[in-house]
């Protein structure tokens, strides 16, 4: 009769714990009630909703309406919050929500970090005026007003800009969104606070910058300034010779470059941090692609091995899994049960599923803190989030309402297993059965066969073809539906095809921030250093040599701040992903080690790639000029 949008399916879960599905496996129908009474017994679930008045106490509500539902037989009170589709889509935009926040306060933090080194490189470039300004009664305040002026004005300026391009790209961003979820209305509002506050970080990243520099300009005073640039700290052996005593007889040239890195701590320690900062930036996307990827891996490759899901409009007996067993191209199939489920302790609870394997399955890998784990003959294995979300430890006895069949056990948590999708629960076949016989009132064996519980799992040959062994499987005459699993991560891989992308973007301006960073900071240095080069120069070294002596000195310096940056950058990167971890989803940091090697190579090749231009700038020195200022 027609097609409707639902906000209950705008995200199409099928169910808390499913919340990825594939238009071949699941869709709604909205029917009138007389033809849903149609549908099996055994399939139908009956819900109460529930309209608040306008103005109520929602929570306090909530709670008395859990009491008399749980009362009157309820096996689950969800509220609007809790609903699939709201939840998926809560957890998603509050998880970029935060990378949005983050993103942009880490690249301003690098941002004010090239703005201070290059005000400190202006005010000490400037000394020699700045000393006859105030010798002829220029106050210190006028001084500190200037340069602080400077810096608000080039945050002013530049976070306009890119707040005015952020508009833009948020724009681009949301439509990008809703088309990918296929959300039918894209609504874009313009927040005048949100634009407020982008300009206002930008002001505020811009005085401190400016701050640090502006004072030092303001204590200047006059003969100093107008001598010029200071000198470095007295010469000697460096730290790591005192630490190391046979470096002291290295050749002279590499002792000089030991040297210089501690002749100005100033410059030294803001060449660290800029490699510190750098590799944050990139290891802060980098880390949340491979997190995304190896999870992804593992829940497909290593924890769900099945290739089918088949599901019957009979009872799925032995007779039944024995058909899907000899399907040609099948490698081996289970019976496999799925029951809707809350389980309880004491006052708190959590709807899930249960789902029971027999004791040996080949479909399902457990895993407990990286540790392969046997299915319990006893108790049940929880999804780790259960521990926080219902306050239940390995040993406590807790009980299992289902709602189909309408019943309850009490079991012992027996474990908890580590997944990236889903916080479900898990047992042993036999055991379910009996506990599920003696329960009040009591399931059958027959009843637990039902098409509306259990499901056949099967795993292909090795090079067979997934779409026609499927299509294999669909030919049995009791076969209602299969599920492909690889159709199903095709499916979540597209889902997360947004986060890619905004991670990869996220990526590139890191990458690019990073090669600004490092080239401002080393161009800087060399350029404050020009003097020096150049009484090297006079005193008989040549370019090459001196060039050798200046790479040397940013090499050694970038592998310094190395370390560092790459375990800020693995603690910011867990910072970010952390942001994305729910019961929904379970996405703890996983960083392969070739991005902690690749990220390090990737800074020192920037890093020598930023200091040719002023490495060349230093062969193109004017000696006698820069000798004869310095002379004067």
């Amino acid at each position: 009769m027609g097609t409707v949008v639902s906000a209950e399916y705008l995200w199409p879960a099928r169910s808390r714990q499913q919340l990825f599905t594939t238009p071949e496996d699941f869709g709604v129908l909205f029917v009138p009630e007389s033809l849903a009474r149609k549908a099996p017994t055994s399939t139908q679930v009956t819900q109460t909703l529930v309209l608040y008045d306008d103005g109520v106490d929602s929570e306090k509500l909530d709670d008395e309406l859990g009491e008399v539902a749980s009362r009157d037989g309820a096996t689950d009170v969800q509220t609007q919050a809790d609903q699939p589709s709201n939840a998926a889509l809560s957890e998603d935009l509050q998880g970029f929500g935060q990378l949005s926040l983050m993103f942009p306060l880490l690249f301003l933090t690098a941002a004010g970090m090239a703005t201070l080194i290059l005000l400190n490189r202006i005010v000490r470039s400037q000394r020699p005026q700045i000393g006859t300004l105030m010798a002829n009664g220029l106050g210190a305040r006028s001084v500190r007003r200037h340069f602080l002026a400077y810096g608000l004005l080039v945050g002013f300026v530049g976070a306009f800009i890119g707040a005015v391009a952020g508009v833009l790209l948020g724009s681009l961003i949301t439509g990008a969104y809703t088309s990918a979820l296929s959300i039918p209305d894209t609504v874009v509002g313009f927040y005048p606070l949100t634009l407020i506050v982008g300009i206002g970080f930008g002001i505020v990243m811009g005085a401190i910058a400016a701050l640090v520099p502006a004072r030092a300009a303001s204590r200047i005073s006059p003969a100093q300034a107008m001598r010029g640039d200071a000198m470095a700290s007295g010469a000697g052996p460096s730290l790591l010779e005192r630490l190391v005593p046979p470096l002291r007889h290295l050749p002279i040239r590499w002792r000089m470059s030991l040297r210089g890195i501690g002749r100005n701590k100033r410059r030294s320690a803001s060449m660290v941090i800029g490699v510190v900062l750098s590799l944050t930036l990139i290891l802060a996307s980098w880390g949340m692609l491979d997190t995304t990827q190896i999870l992804m891996s593992e829940q497909f490759d290593e924890i769900q091995h099945d290739d089918a899901q088949a599901f019957f409009t009979v009872p799925v007996d032995d007779a039944v899994v024995s058909d899907v067993k000899n399907t040609d191209g099948v490698a081996d199939a289970e019976r496999v049960l799925a029951l809707g489920a809350t389980i309880e302790n004491g006052d708190q609870h959590y709807a899930t599923q249960l789902q029971a394997f027999p004791h040996d399955t080949e479909m399902h890998t457990f895993v407990s803190s990286s540790v392969k784990i046997p299915l319990p003959e006893s108790g049940v294995l929880a999804g780790s989030s259960i521990k926080s979300l219902i306050g239940a430890d390995v040993g406590d006895v807790v009980a299992v309402a289902f709602s189909s069949p309408e019943t309850t056990i009490e079991t012992t948590i027996a474990g908890f297993v580590d997944e990236p999708l889903g916080t479900y629960l898990y047992m042993e076949q036999r055991q379910l059965e009996d506990l599920l016989a003696k329960a009040s009132p009591p399931v059958s064996s027959e009843q637990l066969d039902s098409p509306a519980t259990a499901s056949v799992m099967a795993i292909y040959d090795e090079g067979a073809d997934a779409d026609t062994v499927r299509s294999r499987l669909l030919d049995l005459e009791s076969v209602a539906a299969v599920i492909s699993t690889k159709a199903l991560q095709d499916t979540l891989n597209q889902a997360m095809s947004l986060f890619y992308a905004f991670v990869g973007i996220m990526l590139l301006f890191g990458a690019s921030m990073a090669f600004a960073l490092l080239f401002n900071m080393i161009s800087v240095n060399i350029s404050e250093r020009a003097v020096e080069l150049a009484t090297m120069r006079a005193n008989g070294l040549s370019a090459r040599l001196v060039n050798r002596l200046m790479t040397g000195e940013t090499l050694l310096l970038t592998l310094i701040g190395i370390p560092f940056g790459l375990i800020v950058g693995y603690l910011v990167s867990a910072a970010f992903m952390s942001s994305f971890t729910s019961d929904l989803f379970d996405f703890d940091l996983q960083m392969r080690w070739t991005t902690l090697v690749f990220s390090a190579l990737a800074i020192v090749v920037t890093a020598l790639i930023a200091q040719w231009p002023a490495l060349r700038a230093v062969r193109r020195i004017d000696i006698a000029t820069v000798v004869r200022e310095r002379a004067q």
